[in-house]
Parts: structure tokens; sequence; C-alpha cells
């Protein structure tokens, strides 16, 4: 493709110095419509990271790792014992709080719906209506369903923008540390840290949220239930109050299984290192056997681990999960005990007041594991943070040769005869600083010979150990941790939408026609964005390798580094290397918040289009159609959140089935 159709299908240069989000006038950045020139490329071919923009000076490496720095040095000078979190969240305030204030906006539009039901069921209810009030109703749902739409994709887009300056200041702190350390730490240990620990930090904006406004979210919803139920409300606090001792203690015996899940791992990479940098003897010395049952053990232990802290993540899932049905049932329950009339007014509202804290109590187990998982990490962080520094050694004020030698014998014995003598009247002169070679002659055999003992060695000498490693860390822990969940996402998902069509269509048949256009541009923005969105992901995983492969040579070479004090110069490289792996992770989230915003209008027009039929339907009985209706409305106004959900899932797992294919491609590769 020549540069004037790049040019055509990407807009202006992408290789400016900002990044287009910073440069866009208002209504391109609430709409994330400064992505649509990279999706018509993405559309046009596959992607290449020239294709990429580069990141605005402050989501760059240097300048997370000067802010991590500067906090890091403050909260050590004044708080004992330092915390890492303390620093990240002085460091990352303004955005977290510009987060939390979007929040806020969102759960206020979010609570539109359910109120709008009441209303919606009288009105349907009262042949005598004016078709005015209806409208407006419709109006209502339309406007509050944009409003919320894009007050939760601008908060998602700063959660991951945060979330990427925190991965970028932490692989930094963790490779400048590896240069200073006084003994050098295994490369198994650092990969994680880099790896497991470093991304699931970049996850942990949203779930530090979720402390604050699912509680917040849950005590709104209690006042209004409040004005629905009167104190029968009570019945589903206080199966709330039973269930959160027994969250608790789940919570705690996660905690407890992660540590020691985290150190498995460390332990089965580090064997994996050690094998990897030795295997020319190891092939030499035909123990290929004894290490591979070796690194097996280790795996098997790594999965008992896993076992035991999955299976306590379940438990908490199933109660969770459980929640809001429990909670309804309560609450209903104890209105009729106390003589109260169930309408189907005040039945539909509290079902939908309900149905919008299941999502953040089904989310709220997720956010509460990764901050578990968060914590471990902070704690493992800290620890490697802490490990004493090397004294580098000054260089003295040499200035006469530093090694002379005048006709010097050398032999392996003390007491040798002339015949023992190995080296003879051998003069040499050094000085500093100079780089001298010993060179003698070749071909005599000596490498014909091992290699051919060694066998093969062509992948192990073409193929960098980072890439190797970036698959037996970050893509095993997909495959154990991630793929499974993703899985339970989409099926539960694709069953609750799949009924909520069912509701609506017995409801209000005429709906149908209205489906098929919907479902069509449904399918074609899905398709518009995951072609692009698979690129994006391959260029990120791509990318990653090289971060993992320098800091292998750099923990290989540090003596030589140290020796030669080129630190700034692996420091630059690394900054330059994590980068470039996350201009591709940028617009991946970035194009998921494109993805959002417009599934969210569909969402949106759908359930505005089922309220409109609704107001216009002339139904011959009137209290049953509104009873119908009432239901299907209620269910429809959570539908484009989950239809939002079902395509952030599914492109998730397919994503993360990439990482399948990686490792079944070394799996394939000829022994």
């Amino acid at each position: 493709m020549g540069s004037s159709e790049h040019r055509r299908l990407l807009g202006p240069s992408p290789l400016s110095d900002r990044c287009p989000a910073d440069v866009s006038g208002p209504w391109s950045v609430i709409f994330f419509s400064w992505l649509t020139p990279l999706l018509n490329l993405g559309n046009a071919r596959r992607l290449e990271f020239d294709d990429l923009f580069l990141l605005n000076p402050a989501d760059r490496a240097t300048t997370a790792a000067s802010v991590f720095h500067a906090q890091w040095a403050l909260e050590r000078a004044h708080s004992s014992p330092p915390k890492l979190w303390r620093a990240f969240s002085r460091g990352y305030s303004r955005p977290v709080v510009v987060a939390g204030v979007l929040k806020v906006f969102h759960l206020a539009f979010q609570f539109i719906g359910p109120i709008l039901i009441k209303h919606l069921v009288a009105y349907l209810g009262d042949p005598s209506g004016p078709l005015e009030i209806g409208l407006y109703y419709t109006l209502a749902v339309f406007v509050s369903g944009i409003l919320q739409s894009l007050a939760l994709r601008q908060y998602y887009y700063v959660c991951y923008e945060v979330g990427l300056r925190l991965r970028s200041a932490v692989v930094m702190a963790v490779y400048d540390k590896a240069l200073v350390l006084a003994s050098t730490a295994s490369t198994g240990e650092v990969a994680t840290l880099i790896s497991v620990d470093a991304t699931r930090l970049q996850e942990i904006v949203n779930s530090a949220h979720s402390l604050w406004y699912t509680p917040l979210q849950i005590a709104v919803t209690s006042v209004l239930m409040y004005n629905e139920l009167g104190v029968a409300f009570l019945g589903g606090v206080g199966v709330l109050c039973v269930l959160i001792p027994m969250t608790s203690a789940m919570t705690s015996y996660m905690r407890t299984c992660q540590g020691p899940l985290m150190t498995v791992k460390d332990s089965r990479l580090k064997a994996i290192l050690e094998v990897l940098t030795g295997i020319k003897v190891l092939k030499l010395q035909a123990w290929e056997t004894s290490f591979f049952a070796r690194i097996l053990d280790h795996r098997e232990s790594e999965l008992a681990q896993l076992r035991r802290y999955v299976t306590a993540k379940a438990y908490g899932y199933t109660i969770f999960n459980a929640v809001p049905s429990v909670v309804t049932i309560a609450a209903f329950g104890l209105y009729v005990y106390l003589g109260h009339s169930l309408d189907l007014g005040t039945a539909l509202t509290s079902i939908a007041l309900f149905e919008n804290v299941r999502y953040p109590l089904i989310n709220f187990p997720a956010a509460i594991t990764a901050l578990i998982e968060a914590q471990v990490s902070f704690d493992r962080l800290e620890a490697f943070l802490h490990r004493a520094e090397y004294v580098p050694v000054t260089p003295g004020p040499l200035t006469s040769p530093g090694i002379t030698l005048e006709s010097a014998a050398f032999s392996y014995e003390e007491e040798a005869t002339d015949d023992a003598v190995v080296l003879r009247n051998i003069s040499l002169r050094l000085t500093q600083p100079s780089l001298v070679a010993v060179v003698g002659r070749v071909g005599a055999g000596k490498s014909s010979l091992i290699q051919a003992v060694l066998a093969p060695m062509a992948f192990f000498d073409t193929t960098p150990l980072g890439r190797i490693i970036n698959r037996l860390s970050k893509d095993v822990y997909v495959l154990d941790e991630q793929i499974p969940l993703s899985i339970n996402n989409v099926v539960g998902t694709v069953m609750t939408v799949f009924s909520t069509v069912a509701i609506l269509l017995l409801a209000m048949p005429t709906f149908g026609l209205c489906l098929i256009p919907l479902s069509y541009f449904y399918l074609v923005t899905q398709r518009y964005y995951l072609g692009p969105s698979c690129e994006l992901q391959r260029l990120d995983a791509i990318s990653r390798s090289p971060v993992h492969a320098l800091l292998d040579e750099t923990l290989d070479g540090l003596v030589s580094i140290r020796a030669y004090q080129v630190q700034n110069a692996f420091i630059a490289e690394q900054a330059r290397l994590l980068d470039l792996n996350q201009r591709a992770y940028f617009l991946s989230f970035s194009t998921t918040c494109w993805l959002g915003v417009r599934l969210e209008f569909i969402g949106t027009l759908f359930a505005t289009v089922a309220t409109l039929l609704a107001v216009l339907a002339t139904p011959d009985d009137v209290p049953a159609f509104a009873g119908t209706a009432g239901v299907a409305l209620s269910y429809c106004f959570s539908i484009p959140q989950t239809l939002n959900w079902l395509v952030r899932t599914y492109t998730m797992l397919q994503t993360q089935m990439v990482s399948v294919e990686r490792l079944d491609a070394y799996d394939k590769i000829e022994q």
C-alpha cells in the first residue's frame, strides 16, 4: 500500500509527538471517533507497528518511572514500613479521582431506568394516559442510556490509562533494581514480577474503585427499595449481612492460597531458566529426561496450588452469584408476610433495582480476587525493591600499565621442569583502559566434535530466551486462570441475551421486526471491530517478548554492563521496548471503549424502540399487556450493558486463545 493510500485511510501521520486523543475535538474524544481511521486501516490490511500512534508523553515509560521514583523516595523517607500502593496512589491521584467522578455520573444515570419502570407500568395500565407522557418516558430512556454509556466508557478509558502507567512504572522499577542488586536475582523471579505481577497491577484500578462504588450502589438501591417496600427491604439486607461474613472468610482463605501459588510459579520458571541457559551442557550430558521430570514436579506442585485457589474462587463466585436472587426472594417474602399486596409496578421496580446491582455483585468477587492478587504482588515487589544494592568500586588513580609481564614463564605445577613449562618468554604490557583480544588458531575440530555430540541446536540458537519465557509465564497464566473465567462469562451472557429477547418477543411480537435491523447493525459493528482488535492483540503479544528478552540478556551480562558502565543505555532501551508494547495495548483498550460506545448505543436503541412500541400499542386487555410489557421492559433496560459485556467477553476469550495457539505452536516443533 502506498503512502498516499496510507494517509487516506489513517489521516495525518500517526508518528507525531501527541496521540490523536489529545489533539482531537471534544466530540471525537467523547465518542472515541479519533480511532475510526485506524480501524479503517485495520480492516483494509494487516496493521504494523508503524501504524500505531505514539504514546502521550505522560504515558511513556520514562515519565512513569520518574513519577514512581519520586513518590517511592518520598514514601521511604516518611513511612515505616513504606508501601507501594501509597506511592502509586499519590503519583496518580488526579486521574483516579477523575475516574471516580465519571463513575458517580454513570451510577446516577443508571438508576433512572428502574425509576421509570414504575411510571411506565402505571402509564401502560391507564388507557386514558396522554401520548405525550409516554413519548417523554421514551425520550428519557434514550437520553439516560446514552449519557450512562458515555460516562462509563470514559471511566474505563481513564482506568485503563492509569493501569498502563502502573505497569510501565513497575517494569522499569524492577529493571532498574535488577541492575543494582548486590546479588543477582533469578531470572525466573524477575520474569514473574514483570509479566504476572505487573499485569495484575495494570488491571487493579477498576477493582480498587469497586470497593467504594459497589457499597454506594447497594446503599442507594437500599434507599430506593425502602421507598418501594418499606421495612420489608430489610429482609434483603439481612441476607446480605449473613453472606458478608461468609465472603470475608472466603476472601481470607483465597489470600492464603495466592502466596504459595506465586512461590511455586517462581520455582517452575527458575527451573526452566536453568535448563534453557545450560541447554548445551544438558544435552551433552544427556540429562534431558531427569531435568524434564524436575520441571514436571514443579508444574504438578503449581497445579495443586492452582486447584486449591480455583476451588476457593469458585465457592466465592457461587455465593455472590446467588446474592441478587436470594435478596429479592427474602425482601418480597417479608413484604407479603407483613400483609402488603405486591403490585406489579412495585415488583418490577424492585426487580429492576436488584438487577442494577446484579452485575456489580457478580463482578465484586472478581474485584476482591484481583485486589488479593494485587496485594500479593505489592508484597513481592516491595520485598524485591528492599533488597540490598551493590556498592560500585570506583576506579583508582592508576595511570601506569595495569599488568606488565617481562619474559615470563608459566606452568601448571609449582616445581616444574623445563618439559612441564607451558608458556615461555611471554612479554605483555596492558594499559588502562584498553580492550585486548587473545587470538589463536582455529579449525582443529573442537567445535565440530561438540556440535556432533549436542545434536541440532538451531531452535535454541535462533530463538530469544525472552520469547520462550513469555510463553511459559504469561501464556501459561492466561491458560490456567483467565480462559476458564472467560468461557464461563461468555456462556452466561449468551444465555442472558437469549432469555431477554425471548421475553420481549413474547410480550411484543412486533418487536421482532425491529430486532432484525438492530441485530444487523450489532453484527456489522462487532465484525468491523474484531479484525483490527485481533491485529492489535497480535502486535501486543509480539512486542512483549523483546521486553523479556532484554531482561534475560541483562541479567546474564550484568557483570559486563556494570564494568562498562552502560546501565543508562540499557534502561533507555528497555523503556523504548516497553513503550512499543504499550502502544499496542493502549490502542487495544481504546478500541474496546470505541466499541462499547457504539454497542451500547445500539442497545439503547433496542430499549428505546421496545418502550416506544409499548407506548404506541393499543391492546385489548390493557392490564395484562401492562404486566407483560413491564416485565419485558425491566429486562430490556439491561440489554445495552449485557450486549457490550457479551462482545467484551467474547473478544477477550478470542484474544486469550492466542496464548493457546502460541503454546501449541511450540508443542508442535519437531524434536
